[in-house]
């Protein structure tokens, strides 16, 4: 079990100043977390309220509205070196209406409850020197998502190799994921690790 608070700013630039540049708006967060055994498995559950500081009545288009998020997961293992879990994740945005009726843009502001659906697989092989990752990320509000599959190979401690792909999914340009289609792409890496 976790409480925790946050006082500060937004991590991205996603508030803008009169003249339309990118600036950090403050932001305090309030939450809790807790981890429990679940039948075979574990379960999860997290709430945190993102208090928009500087937009406490939401009207203002050009700093991000105070939410509130929702997290409900679920991970086990299914057979031997395979691990499965599945996660609900859910944004609802604070005086949307005041948001849609302040925009100039109200057709791209985000939905007031936005969901995300994630489900990821973890296999290890080779005494866990060989592990296959797939992580899906599917908004059904969105109608969007991104699928990460990786493959990491490490024999020990002097070196790893991996290679993955990165897909992001979706028909709309100004959705969460489908804005970075153009972004998908597939990687090889190698690391060397040395030491003094």
């Amino acid at each position: 079990y976790a409480l925790y608070g946050y006082r500060g700013y937004n991590k991205l630039p996603q508030a803008a100043d009169e003249l339309g540049r990118p600036m950090y708006s403050r932001l305090n967060v309030y939450g809790f977390s807790a981890v429990r055994p679940l039948g075979p498995g574990l379960g999860k559950l997290e709430y945190a309220y993102h208090d928009a500081v500087d937009d406490s009545h939401g009207d203002n288009p050009r700093i991000p509205n105070s939410q509130s998020r929702f997290l409900v997961g679920y991970e086990q293992e299914l057979v031997v070196n395979l691990t499965g879990s599945a996660q609900w994740y859910v944004e609802r945005t604070h005086d949307h209406d005041a948001l849609l009726a302040n925009s100039p843009w109200p057709v791209f502001e985000q939905e007031e409850t936005r969901h995300v659906i994630t489900t990821q697989l973890l296999y290890r092989a080779m005494r866990q020197t060989l592990t296959f990752q797939a992580f899906n990320f599917y908004s059904p509000t969105d109608e969007d998502g991104y699928l990460r599959v990786k493959a990491t190979y490490s024999p020990g401690d002097k070196w790893q190799a991996s290679a993955g792909v990165n897909g992001f999914y979706g028909s709309k340009n100004h959705t969460f994921y489908s804005q970075f289609r153009d972004a998908s792409n597939v990687y090889v890496s190698f690391r060397w690790f040395y030491q003094e």
